[in-house]
Order: C-alpha cells, then structure tokens, then sequence
C-alpha cells in the first residue's frame, strides 16, 4: 500500500514515516497537495495537515479532503521547529517556503519579501538553484541544500508550535 504525502523533506514526510511504522506502507513524496490528493483517490493512504498551532485550520487542505471524497482513519501531531536558512553571502532579503510557514513565521520575516512556494523543500532548492535568498523549513532541509541556517524556532510562538495531521484513505 502507497502513503502519499506532500514532500519530500517535508513535516508531512515526518509524519508519513511515524504512520508507516504502523501501516507498513510504502512512502511516495508528491510535489504538490493536489497529487497527493488525486493519487489516494485512486489507492492509498495520504498524510495531509490540517491543523497547525499558529495558522490554525488549513482549510485548502480540508476542503480537498471533502472534494476527493476521502475517509480520515488516523491524527497524529507533530511538533513543528520552523528554521530560516540563507545562501551564503545574500544581501536581498526575499525569502521563500510553503504559505503556512510563512503566515507562522510572519512576526520573524515581517522585512523580508515574501515567496510562496508547493512545498518547504522547494523553497530549499530554489534557494539553493538561485544562489540567493533565505528559505524557512526543518533544519535537516536546510542545510541538505547547502543553506546557513541563521535561527531556529522562528515560529511567532517559538517552540510551542505543533501540526495535526490526519490520515486519509478512498471511502
């Protein structure tokens, strides 16, 4: 059995690997929370967030829940250690990550520009590819992508945030 999730090196791969011990499934990292949807449409598990500590509901993800016609089965949450990282050497101050990091965060890059991207991963390699810029994700991320990490925690409550994820399935 596949388990989908948004990814990969992502929070919601964390949460995949905690629901695999259990499941024994086989991890499969999509780009996009579209895919992950469509494909457990079809067969599967997907671990989807939707509930962050901050942010609160993620709606977009609840709603494509809804839409897909999927059944929960499992919650799980996790605590959430957002980081920002920087290419070394960048003066702009455009930073990039997934849009529920970025509202998280918003006390920490309220100077910054602020990009949107599918994914805190993707934020990473951009930033990586660019040769410039910050990206805020989990450290590991980070720094696999060869950023500095400049602060841990960034998070407007520090280290108190947590995401709820949910495990879904086809009815």
């Amino acid at each position: 059995m596949n388990i989908y999730y948004l990814g990969p090196k992502t929070y919601s791969e964390l949460a995949a690997r905690k629901i695999r011990r259990k499941l024994k499934g086989i991890l499969q990292p999509l780009p996009d929370i579209d895919a992950v949807m469509d494909a457990t449409s079809k067969e599967g598990l997907a671990v989807v967030a939707i509930h962050n500590e901050i942010q609160g509901s993620i709606l977009e993800n609840i709603l494509l829940i809804q839409a897909y016609g999927l059944k929960e089965i499992k919650r799980l949450k996790l605590p959430i250690n957002l980081c920002i990282g920087q290419y070394p050497g960048t003066k702009e101050r455009r930073v990039y990550s997934h849009s529920i990091p970025l509202s998280c965060c918003s006390d920490y890059i309220k100077n910054f520009q602020q990009i949107e991207t599918d994914s805190t991963e993707s934020a990473a390699r951009i930033v990586k590819e660019q040769k410039s810029g910050y990206a805020i994700g989990r450290k590991s991320t980070l720094q696999e992508h060869g950023l500095e990490i400049l602060a841990e925690n960034i998070s407007n409550r520090g280290i108190n945030n947590q995401t709820e994820f949910v495990v879904v399935k086809k009815l």
